[in-house]
């Protein structure tokens, strides 16, 4: 629904029932729910409590079960989003907790990698 939103941002979130009008709001969220009922203040505090669970922990557990329910085969998943760069000797008093590797950064630079 943001994403859809975004397409028509210069309109604010208080015309949230004007945008969904002319969408069947009962098939995409549910039985009953009306335009009217997808306003500003319902917006505002889906996204408040979106941001206290974390957007990356809600995409990452929606994708699961998106995947796991629908049935679809993962051979290989990737999901690197940043980089940290990592530097130094690392001394452990147990097994080492980090496994460093020599990999390569979008930027074509050789750096330091690690898997947890």
């Amino acid at each position: 629904m943001i994403n859809l939103k975004q397409r028509h941002a210069e309109s604010g979130l208080y015309q949230l029932p004007v945008f969904f009008e002319h969408m069947d709001t009962e098939v995409m969220l549910g039985e009953g729910i009306t335009p009217q009922d997808l306003n500003d203040h319902g917006m505002g505090r889906a996204l408040d409590k979106l941001a206290a669970a974390g957007p990356e922990k809600v995409y990452g557990t929606v994708s699961l079960r998106v995947i796991c329910n629908g049935g679809i085969h993962v051979g290989t998943m990737h999901a690197d989003t940043t980089s940290v760069s990592v530097q130094g000797v690392y001394e452990y008093e147990d097994e080492p907790v980090l496994n460093l590797t020599r990999g390569y950064s979008s930027s074509v630079f050789s750096t330091s990698e690690f898997e947890i």
